[in-house]
């Protein structure tokens, strides 16, 4: 992996909340502009409110969520698949 200590941590709070909506919205089976309108719309009162910037904190957080869960550096990809498949049989309140 390049760089990997270049992209320790986040640049935004990103919530438990939003990073398992995104999971749950890629095991549903949506596609990359699906996922990205349906987390448009989860922030939308939430992040970046009434804000004009073309890349506010909102459009920073998703990406976030992105990368992490559908646009994975390849070599991370085992590890996120074993994330989604760990998702998909534990227990929400064991999150």
């Amino acid at each position: 992996m390049k760089n990997l200590t270049q992209q320790v941590g986040f640049s935004q709070r990103v919530r438990l909340e939003w990073l398992e909506k995104t999971a749950n919205l890629i095991l549903a089976g949506n596609d990359k502009q699906s996922i990205n309108d349906a987390l448009q719309g989860i922030l939308e009162n939430k992040v970046s409110i009434g804000g004009s910037a073309v890349r506010g904190n909102r459009e920073k957080i998703i990406t976030i969520l992105m990368k992490v869960w559908l646009t994975t550096p390849s070599e991370l990809e085992p590890l996120r698949d074993a994330s989604l498949e760990l998702l998909k049989v534990i227990p929400r309140s064991n999150h």
